[in-house]
């Protein structure tokens, strides 16, 4: 459930940045559209050795996931459908 609308400015940027994600246009997010995109190398944890890279990206993905998921029942499952991410930015 969106709470409160985005004006189509801000709608139509949330759009094409889940666009460019989307690498393989399927409309929905998982690790694979993010590997090559969101680059963790850099990322302390992973620098570290604490985590792998794609338990950062899972953990990105999951950013997505967490409010919709609340107020949806839905189960996590980290992939990232539209709603999921326009919600966020709502």
């Amino acid at each position: 459930m969106i709470r409160g609308p985005l004006n189509s400015y801000r709608r139509n940027l949330v759009r094409r940045a889940f666009d460019k994600l989307d690498k393989d246009k399927t409309g929905k997010l998982d690790i694979n559209d993010l590997k090559g995109v969101y680059h963790t190398e850099d990322h302390p944890d992973v620098k570290s050795g604490k985590k792998t890279s794609d338990e950062v990206l899972e953990e990105f993905l999951e950013t997505f996931e967490t409010h919709h998921n609340i107020i949806s029942g839905k189960p996590k499952d980290r992939i990232i459908e539209f709603d999921e991410f326009l919600e966020y930015y709502t």
